[in-house]
């Protein structure tokens, strides 16, 4: 019997345009957290998932419980990313997430959170990833930030 198997992988795109016209991008893969490898699974045998339909809408901080999306901690907290989620292929899922007019700085991979729902200021009750790497980035109050990320099972 051939056997086949089930990977996922991510990928995360940043992009700051700054107040004084600049644009900055960093991309790469991000780690795929446990919980969502668990979950995928769990949702093999359940009736009810763990999709993203709650998304946050606002750049609050902290963001709304039980909303689903991106999240960031610039330091004074978690702040939710306005976020979308889209289909690019049968096989994928991309969530972009754009946060502007809030300053602060994004210290590290742990501050930067893809997730369904949203408990308080502890962050996602199931995290879907993390970014592999995350050099500290400081936004301004003018700057605005998107993130891409996409999430590929095959």
């Amino acid at each position: 019997m051939e056997q086949e198997q089930v990977s996922l992988t991510g990928y995360i795109k940043r992009t700051v345009h700054r107040a004084n016209g600049e644009i900055e991008v960093e991309e790469g893969y991000n780690t795929i957290h446990t919980d969502l490898i668990n979950k995928v699974n769990d949702n093999l045998r359940a009736s009810t998932g763990y999709g993203t339909d709650a998304l946050f809408s606002a750049n609050d901080g902290p963001p709304q419980d039980n909303e689903d999306g991106i999240a960031v901690d610039l330091g004074s907290g978690w702040h939710s990313m306005i976020t979308t989620v889209s289909e690019p292929s049968a096989y994928s899922s991309k969530w972009s997430g754009t946060i502007t007019g809030t300053a602060g700085t994004i210290a590290s991979a742990s501050d930067v959170e893809l997730g369904h729902n949203f408990d308080g200021q502890a962050g996602f009750v199931t995290i879907f990833a993390n970014p592999t790497t995350w050099g500290s980035l400081t936004l301004g109050s003018a700057d605005t930030l998107t993130i891409d990320w996409t999430i590929t099972v095959s």
